[in-house]
Protein backbone atom coordinates (compact mmCIF):
# COMPACT_ATOMS: atom_id res chain seq x y z
CA UNK A 1 0.00 0.00 0.00
CA UNK A 2 1.29 3.48 -0.91
CA UNK A 3 0.62 6.34 1.43
CA UNK A 4 0.24 9.77 -0.14
CA UNK A 5 0.73 12.96 1.82
CA UNK A 6 -0.77 16.29 0.96
CA UNK A 7 1.47 19.38 0.92
CA UNK A 8 -0.21 20.57 4.13
CA UNK A 9 1.13 17.48 5.93
CA UNK A 10 4.75 18.27 5.19
CA UNK A 11 6.91 19.85 7.83
CA UNK A 12 8.97 22.76 6.66
CA UNK A 13 11.87 23.83 8.82
CA UNK A 14 13.52 27.18 8.44
CA UNK A 15 17.22 27.46 9.14
CA UNK A 16 18.98 30.75 9.57
CA UNK A 17 22.67 31.25 10.10
CA UNK A 18 22.55 35.04 10.36
CA UNK A 19 23.06 35.74 6.67
CA UNK A 20 19.70 37.46 6.29
CA UNK A 21 20.49 39.73 9.21
CA UNK A 22 23.67 40.97 7.50
CA UNK A 23 21.87 41.49 4.19
CA UNK A 24 19.14 43.43 5.96
CA UNK A 25 21.75 45.70 7.55
CA UNK A 26 23.22 46.56 4.14
CA UNK A 27 19.85 47.17 2.49
CA UNK A 28 18.81 49.43 5.36
CA UNK A 29 22.02 51.41 4.97
CA UNK A 30 21.54 52.33 1.31
CA UNK A 31 18.49 53.91 -0.27
CA UNK A 32 17.47 53.14 -3.83
CA UNK A 33 18.74 56.54 -4.98
CA UNK A 34 22.10 55.99 -3.30
CA UNK A 35 22.29 52.54 -4.91
CA UNK A 36 21.94 54.19 -8.32
CA UNK A 37 24.94 56.39 -7.57
CA UNK A 38 26.95 53.41 -6.31
CA UNK A 39 26.16 51.51 -9.50
CA UNK A 40 27.39 54.38 -11.64
CA UNK A 41 30.54 54.74 -9.55
CA UNK A 42 31.23 51.03 -9.99
CA UNK A 43 30.89 51.59 -13.74
CA UNK A 44 33.38 54.49 -13.69
CA UNK A 45 34.95 55.67 -10.41
CA UNK A 46 36.11 58.91 -12.07
CA UNK A 47 32.56 60.28 -12.48
CA UNK A 48 32.13 63.83 -11.23
CA UNK A 49 29.02 65.32 -9.62
CA UNK A 50 28.14 66.79 -13.03
CA UNK A 51 28.48 63.43 -14.79
CA UNK A 52 26.33 61.74 -12.16
CA UNK A 53 23.66 64.45 -12.30
CA UNK A 54 23.46 64.13 -16.11
CA UNK A 55 23.28 60.33 -16.01
CA UNK A 56 20.56 60.31 -13.33
CA UNK A 57 18.72 63.41 -14.59
CA UNK A 58 18.85 65.07 -11.18
CA UNK A 59 20.48 68.28 -9.92
CA UNK A 60 24.11 68.56 -8.83
CA UNK A 61 22.88 69.55 -5.37
CA UNK A 62 20.89 66.30 -5.06
CA UNK A 63 23.95 64.29 -6.13
CA UNK A 64 26.00 66.21 -3.56
CA UNK A 65 23.55 65.35 -0.75
CA UNK A 66 23.49 61.65 -1.70
CA UNK A 67 27.29 61.47 -2.01
CA UNK A 68 27.60 63.13 1.40
CA UNK A 69 25.26 60.51 2.86
CA UNK A 70 27.27 57.68 1.30
CA UNK A 71 30.49 59.16 2.72
CA UNK A 72 28.97 59.48 6.20
CA UNK A 73 27.87 55.83 6.03
CA UNK A 74 31.45 54.89 5.20
CA UNK A 75 30.57 53.37 1.83
CA UNK A 76 32.64 55.61 -0.44
CA UNK A 77 35.76 57.74 -0.18
CA UNK A 78 37.32 60.26 -2.54
CA UNK A 79 40.90 59.51 -3.53
CA UNK A 80 42.88 62.37 -5.05
CA UNK A 81 41.75 65.79 -6.16
CA UNK A 82 38.29 66.83 -7.27
CA UNK A 83 39.34 67.00 -10.91
CA UNK A 84 41.80 64.14 -11.28
CA UNK A 85 40.67 61.90 -8.42
CA UNK A 86 38.29 58.96 -8.26
CA UNK A 87 35.78 57.37 -5.90
CA UNK A 88 36.77 54.30 -3.90
CA UNK A 89 33.84 52.06 -2.91
CA UNK A 90 34.36 50.55 0.53
CA UNK A 91 31.84 47.71 0.50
Amino acid sequence: MIKFTAPEDRIVRAYSNGVTEKVTEVTEKVTEEEQQILSLLLEDPAYTYTNLSEKLSISRKTVSVRIKSLKEKGLIKRIGSDTKGYWEILL
